[in-house]
């Protein structure tokens, strides 16, 4: 005898019509390229600062892990201080000044990046005699997605501590130093060096610092934002590469979202094979395990590129779920350029 139909749908029906709607949301909305011509920067009095969002929620390029601002600070001006639970980092496009995190006071110029770690106090001031410009990246709409997300303004003051190594935290842990430590206590006491490492981590990476190297892709790229550098607590990781004039990056695919900006320069990316072309300002979102490459279609000056990456979040957590699948694939014989394409000059900041 058939079941009778049900009028009443079970957590299983539910379930799924669910999950399908959202991934039918995701995928309406999907975009590849948000466009610096496109692009409104709007004044934020509370913050002293302009904004205009490229990707992320409510931007030119939807996306639900991460997002990409442009940043503008009048001359001379200061920003309110403020923190808020996702992690971010910037790159500077044009201006000089500092930035305030938690106490700690670093510098920055053209082509430098900052890191701002999770929960940190922090504020910027534009020391030049122009406006200062940015590109930030952070992870808000994934913290979003669980609820989490919070973010804390308090004006025009400086940023309240104390901070390591004054913290009850660090003063709990100490105390158990020489006694007998149970799964609470070392819970503690791991806390208490997560602290640690965020309080004393890399802030910012000055470019002029850095030496390109000529990789396996085809491209010459050096870390900005990276674990081996000392940043801590980072779910993000930020690598500038440089196209040889005429030149590619061998093709790839890989989990997570990864945006590319143009820092400089004109090409295409073809992303499952449809073409994008973009120039200085743009920036390209490269959804999960889509086939991309890209190209420099200046056959005189190299491309320079900033990518970030969900690295070190969202790309381990699905290494971990989904293994023993793969999370990055390539051809067997990567296809990048000729480095004999290098012989050209070099892009300098």
């Amino acid at each position: 005898m058939r079941e009778r139909e049900r009028e009443i749908q079970t957590h299983y029906d539910i379930q799924m019509d669910r999950r399908a709607a959202d991934v039918d949301e995701w995928n309406r909305s999907r975009k590849v390229m948000a466009y610096a011509r496109d692009l409104r920067i709007a004044p934020s009095p509370l913050r002293n600062a302009s904004y205009g969002t490229m990707i992320g929620l409510g931007g030119l390029c939807p996306s639900r892990v991460i997002d990409t601002r442009i940043i503008e600070i009048a001359p001379g001006a200061r920003t309110s201080t403020h923190r808020h639970v996702h992690t971010a980092e910037l790159f500077v496009l044009e201006g000089q000044g500092y930035t305030v995190v938690n106490g700690r006071k670093v510098s920055w110029s053209r082509w430098d990046a900052l890191y701002i770690p999770t929960n940190a106090w922090h504020y910027t001031v534009n020391t030049g005699d122009r406006p200062a410009r940015f590109v930030s990246i952070g992870d808000a709409p994934l913290f979003d997605l669980f609820n989490m997300d919070r973010v804390e303004d308090i004006g025009q003051t400086e940023t309240p501590g104390p901070f390591y190594p004054e913290t009850d935290l660090q003063r709990m842990a100490k105390s158990l130093e020489g006694q007998t430590q149970g799964e609470y206590e070392r819970s503690i006491v791991e806390a208490a060096d997560n602290e640690r490492r965020l309080a004393t981590g890399t802030l910012v990476t000055h470019y002029t610092d850095q030496t390109l190297l000529l990789n396996k892709k085809g491209t010459k790229s050096t870390f900005l934002v990276d674990i081996t550098q000392g940043f801590h607590g980072t779910g993000l990781s930020m690598v500038m590469f440089h196209i040889a004039p005429g030149g590619w990056q061998s093709k790839h695919r890989h989990g997570g979202e990864a945006v590319l900006f143009a820092v400089k320069g004109k090409g295409y990316s073809v992303v499952d094979g449809e073409r994008h072309d973009w120039s200085t300002g743009d920036a390209t979102l490269v959804s999960k395990w889509s086939w991309h490459q890209h190209f420099n279609a200046d056959p005189d000056e190299p491309a320079v590129i900033i990518r970030m990456h969900m690295w070190e979040s969202q790309y381990k957590l699905m290494s971990f779920c989904m293994s023993p699948l793969p999370m990055y694939e390539e051809p067997d014989r990567l296809d990048g350029s000729d480095p004999a394409l290098w012989e050209r000059q070099e892009a300098k900041a």
